[in-house]
């Protein structure tokens, strides 16, 4: 039960299947369109959804190639309704010669979409207010996720005041991610760390 979002302890929505290639390339982008120019040609999202700035590259195995690719991708802002899901792929390559090849996407690394969590707003909204109750507020893209090396970090704000950081690794032998350990901040910025289970604020 450690694997990379089993171990989690918030209970998002199962991973879903990979999209299949039958249908023309979608490679939409908003924002920022340098960082498209990297990604190899055949990496396609669904239609309707675009691709932000948050595309990330590693090396898993420490070789000195990178063999590891994470893409996000979401429905504009504009065009989200509460309740909205944000997608992360996965996809991994054998050799630096070798394609990359999708293996997982997963709609659960991120918390659904809320358009407001004002007391206002949420009162009026009896859907956003669920799923405000349900799950952890979104933290900043630059926070959610971050992938290092064989190590990815997500962190979850609980409520105003702290959040957590789940810390994934990769594991070569069973070549799955693994739940290392889990770490609390305070406010916005991991200010400060906490290693035990047991936080009061």
């Amino acid at each position: 039960m450690n694997k990379l979002l089993l171990g989690i302890g918030v209970v998002f929505a199962s991973a879903l299947n990979c999209y299949g290639q039958d249908t023309p390339c979608n490679r939409q982008v908003y924002g920022t369109k340098k960082y498209i120019a990297k990604l190899p040609v055949y990496v396609c999202i669904p239609p309707g959804y675009i691709m932000d700035d948050y595309a990330r590259v590693s090396d898993l195995n420490k070789d000195g190639q990178e063999d590891f690719l994470a893409i996000k991708y979401n429905r504009k802002d504009d065009d989200q309704t509460d309740g909205e899901l944000t997608y992360w792929q996965f996809y991994y390559r054998i050799k630096p010669d070798t394609i990359y090849r999708l293996r997982d996407t997963f709609n659960n690394l991120v918390p659904p979409f809320i358009k407001d969590i004002a007391l206002e707003y949420l009162a009026s909204h009896p859907e956003a207010d669920q799923l405000y109750q349900l799950y952890p507020v979104r933290v900043s893209n630059d926070l959610s996720f971050v992938l290092k090396s064989d190590t990815i970090r997500l962190s979850y704000k609980m409520d105003d005041t702290y959040g957590k950081t789940f810390v994934f690794v990769f594991s070569k032998t069973v070549k799955e991610w693994t739940l290392l350990s889990v770490e609390y901040f305070m406010g916005e910025l991991s200010d400060y760390w906490w290693s035990d289970d047991n936080f009061y604020y």
